[in-house]
């Protein structure tokens, strides 16, 4: 028998044992006290044991089994409590669908419990925890693959069996966006699409252009943590300090250092980078402006130093250097690895 339900029998006993002694007295003191308080005494003890029994409501005061607050030692593992819960270990399922059609991802997960290490486990596999346990979940286990991570943290419910995925507070973190195409595209002044051979633009010595720019995910695929713009130009003919990049319903911040990710096609070339921690997802088409700026001294760009305009996505990972922490989103992890491997570019040909 649980500890809880042997003190709340005790208390019941109790009650009965002073109200059936203190009810045979006829009338004076019981025991040096009035015998009305005797009985109420015995009245409290006895509700008092029923309600943690479960017998009857306990009126919000906490006695009734499940109810009692977990307190959280310093360790960040805790377990379940021996004033209320029953329940002695939970069954914790991990499981994930894609956002847009509900099907399994499949692949693995990783997950802690309170300050320990990650362990990995199957998409629809259980794992065993205490009732009140912080859990902190990598889903999709940061994995280079066809799907980006997710990341949710929740406490161990006092149930015999807990999945997140069945939770309607933690189901929307269970949901992963599967990695498609990105398609870039530059316009020429004139409106038409740069393509390297009919249509190009145009920009002279110590001339700038603004061209329309525009980005379109895949249907029920994308980049649900964002990622970042990067312009690589030729910094002996481009002002590049004067280049920005803009697009319309994406919020985008001029990052001051590079990713060490990325490395320059040439000794000469520099780096604009801009990140949005939106996501790109779906088929709509969002458009923007980029604005480039030779230097006077510059002569005509040729395809040689054409400037390159691209994306990478952000992901979650599990650090390489700390191995139980799980860090980002961002676009590369702390060896300068790329989180995922997409990338996208467009040329933009100048004549």
């Amino acid at each position: 028998m649980p500890i809880e339900n042997l003190g709340a029998w005790l208390l019941v006993a109790l009650g009965l044992v002073i109200g059936i002694g203190a009810f045979n007295v006829k009338k004076g003191k019981v025991a040096g006290m009035p015998k009305m308080l005797v009985l109420g005494l015995a009245g409290v003890s006895l509700v008092a044991g029923l309600a943690m029994a479960g017998i009857i409501p306990d009126f919000g005061l906490g006695l009734a089994p499940g109810t009692a607050v977990v307190q959280q030692p310093s360790s960040g593992v805790t377990g379940a409590s021996t004033l209320g819960c029953t329940k002695e270990d939970t069954t914790v399922t991990l499981s994930a669908v894609d956002k847009y059609t509900g099907a399994s991802v499949g692949g693995t997960h990783a997950y802690s419990v309170g300050t320990g290490t990650l362990k990995e486990l199957a998409d629809l596999g259980t794992f065993t925890a205490d009732p009140g346990n912080q859990i902190t979940v990598l889903y999709g286990n940061g994995s280079d693959s066809s799907y980006f991570s997710g990341t949710l943290t929740f406490t161990v419910p006092c149930a015999g069996a807990f999945d997140p995925s069945q939770d309607s507070n933690y189901v929307d973190s269970t949901k992963l966006v599967q990695n498609g195409s990105l398609t870039l595209s530059v316009y020429s002044e004139d409106n038409f699409k740069i393509d390297g051979e009919t249509y190009n633009e145009t920009i002279g010595a110590g001339e700038s252009s603004t061209m329309k720019v525009d980005v379109r995910a895949t249907s029920q695929k994308g980049f649900p943590h964002g990622g970042i713009f990067v312009i690589e130009q030729n910094a002996t003919d481009f002002d590049v300090s004067k280049t920005v990049l803009t697009f319309d319903g994406i919020t985008l911040n001029r990052l001051s250092n590079v990713p060490g990710v990325l490395t320059v096609a040439s000794t000469d070339n520099k780096f604009v980078v801009y990140e949005t921690t939106q996501a790109i997802e779906g088929s709509g088409l969002t458009a923007g402006t980029i604005y480039l700026e030779t230097k006077t001294a510059s002569q005509n760009p040729g395809d040689a130093n054409d400037p390159v305009i691209s994306f990478r996505p952000y992901d979650y990972y599990r650090d390489p250097q700390t191995v139980s922490e799980i860090s980002g989103p961002a676009v590369s992890d702390s060896t300068d690895t790329a989180t995922f491997g997409h990338v996208t570019s467009f040329t933009i040909h100048l004549n």
